[in-house]
């Protein structure tokens, strides 16, 4: 009785077993990362206005100064941090993946 097995020669060391096993493919988000670096660029144009109507060299409604701060913190932190966690990623940092950061 003859059995057919699809055995194959292995290196010295396994690493072909690590790489087919452990090894993913890494997708980069790119769209996210888009996303990430428009919110951080609209944070810092809200925080550039929002300066400009606190000293008054942009006319305007009064005390606009607050909304374009709050708009400034609720865009540009978050899109700093994703930009931050894709910097770290490419970079090759440890801890630091693409899978980090949520794809739309």
């Amino acid at each position: 009785m003859q059995r057919k097995h699809n055995y194959y020669k292995l290196n010295n060391n396994g690493d072909d077993i690590k790489r087919r096993n452990f090894e993913l493919e890494t997708k980069i988000p790119w769209g996210s990362i888009f996303l990430a670096f428009f919110l951080t660029i609209l944070g810092a144009a809200s925080f550039v206005l929002a300066w400009l109507h606190f000293t008054q060299r942009f006319l305007g409604k009064e005390q606009a100064e607050i909304g374009f701060t709050i708009l400034g913190f609720v865009t540009f932190v978050p899109g700093f941090y994703q930009l931050w966690i894709a910097l770290g990623a490419y970079k090759g940092w440890r801890g630091f993946t693409y899978d980090l950061i949520p794809s739309y």
